[in-house]
């Protein structure tokens, strides 16, 4: 059995000299700790313990404390949740909730959702890099999330700064040429708090070639409370991955120059304004940009037999616009009315290499998204014994409308790798029964 060498290196800066104090030895003897609050199950802050949903909190100073760096390992450890990688670091990851589909879990960034239209998402480059903690809701979230949130609903926060300004940096290394490198900075106070971090982890895979991965991310959140009626919080999250494929359809070892590539770009603005002592309103706006592909050139001058190349483009964004009133009638009752407004976009080019000649396709879609909705909660309190939830929803959705297009995006990189396509034609589209335009699914 191979055994694993593995080298740490911590730094840490901060108001003191040394290693910065963990916040259990920085609480004084008298402090109180706040009860948990969950803001995923109804997008309303509300202690776990008054909720009906099942919902499961990971910290994320915990997951790092324990070396999981990536969230798919988090997830195995949650009861109810079942991953399934495609193969080693970098490969398509899902994952199913209580036996559903999996894409029936909707997977959010500080509200930015993270699934193709559709609810088809890849976890393999989701790091708990500068992440705060992760809400898990377990069950049917439809009513608040839409028709991608059949079985759960999974939300990452990014880290909010607390006190002076604190820097973390570490290196690890590995065998199979493993290297992983993070860099963290956080702060702030009443009014203003900051975080800012950057990772990437590296390794040459466990194959003899063409097996490599590289996953490069970037992160950061501003939260303003100017009062004590108003706070704004801003989040940005960024994904750069590469996977070589070294295999074919049967597993074996076949090619020396496949390879897949990912950019996402996940952003969010969440405010929020107490209009009286009982009424809230909320503004939440999501910009999601999915610009990937595959590329597989032929793996030298003699490869001329059968179909010996292809590449594949797609670029897939999703902007979306949420008003909330949350009027707060009593201790127990929150009455929430709202709409929520979403446009998606998508397109993707492929093009295939064979000695009958070369093919090219190409598609684009829309869709828009319209969204109304009402819910009542009634939450727990000593001396009461209520736990209710209740919702009404309508969702109206525009069929896409699709015709052929080159995809925009990713040539930036492939340009370096592969040649663009040298033709285009119009491929029928049709929408699938959730409503995604199926050409734009077959090339995640």
């Amino acid at each position: 059995m191979t055994q694993r060498v593995l080298l740490v290196m911590v730094l840490a800066a901060g108001t003191g000299a040394g290693m910065v104090p963990t916040a259990r030895s920085q609480e004084p003897a008298d402090t109180t700790v706040l009860a948990p609050v969950v803001v995923t199950a109804t997008r309303i802050p509300t202690r776990r313990s008054a909720l009906s949903a099942t919902v499961t909190v990971l910290q994320g100073d915990d997951l790092r404390a324990q070396g999981i760096r990536m969230v798919t390992d988090a997830l195995r450890d949650v009861a109810g949740m079942h991953v399934v990688p495609g193969g080693s670091y970098g490969s398509l990851t899902s994952v199913f909730v209580r036996g559903g589909e999996s894409d029936y879990v909707k997977v959010l960034v500080d509200g930015a959702p993270l699934n193709e239209p559709g609810g088809a998402i890849n976890l393999a480059d989701l790091t708990t890099d500068n992440v705060e903690r992760i809400e898990i809701v377990r069950g049917p979230a439809s009513v608040v999330y839409g028709t991608d949130a059949v079985s759960g609903v999974i939300q990452v926060f990014t880290r909010r700064g607390r006190g002076p300004l604190r820097a973390e940096a570490s290196l690890r290394g590995g065998s199979y040429g493993s290297l992983e490198a993070d860099l963290a900075v956080d702060g702030g106070n009443e009014v203003v708090s900051y975080s800012l971090g950057a990772s990437r982890s590296t390794t040459d895979g466990i194959h003899p070639f063409n097996s490599s991965y590289d996953n490069l991310v970037v992160s950061g959140a501003l939260r303003v409370t100017p009062d004590a009626r108003t706070d704004v919080d801003l989040a940005l999250r960024y994904g750069d991955s590469e996977y070589q494929v070294p295999t074919d359809f049967t597993g074996e070892l076949a090619d020396s120059n496949a390879f897949q590539h990912l950019d996402v770009i996940a952003a969010s603005l969440d405010a929020g304004r107490f209009l009286s002592d009982k009424v809230e309103g909320r503004v939440l706006l999501a910009v999601t940009e999915n610009d990937g592909g595959f590329d597989d050139q032929p793996d030298g001058p003699g490869d001329t037999l059968g179909f010996f190349g292809s590449t594949s483009l797609q670029s897939v964004s999703r902007r979306s616009a949420d008003a909330r009133v949350n009027w707060y009638a009593t201790a127990t009752e929150v009455v929430t009315v709202g709409a929520e407004y979403e446009r998606e976009h998508g397109t993707s080019a492929s093009e295939s290499f064979s000695e009958y000649g070369t093919s090219a396709d190409a598609a684009e879609a829309k869709r828009k998204n319209p969204r109304r909705s009402a819910a009542w909660h009634s939450r727990w309190v000593p001396g009461s014994t209520r736990t209710v939830s209740s919702a009404r929803s309508s969702r109206t959705a525009r069929a896409p409308a699709t015709r052929g297009a080159p995809a925009r995006g990713s040539a930036r990189r492939s340009a370096r790798r592969s040649r663009s396509p040298r033709s285009s034609r119009t491929s029928p589209t049709r929408p699938s029964p959730r409503g995604t335009p199926t050409s734009i699914r077959s090339a995640r």
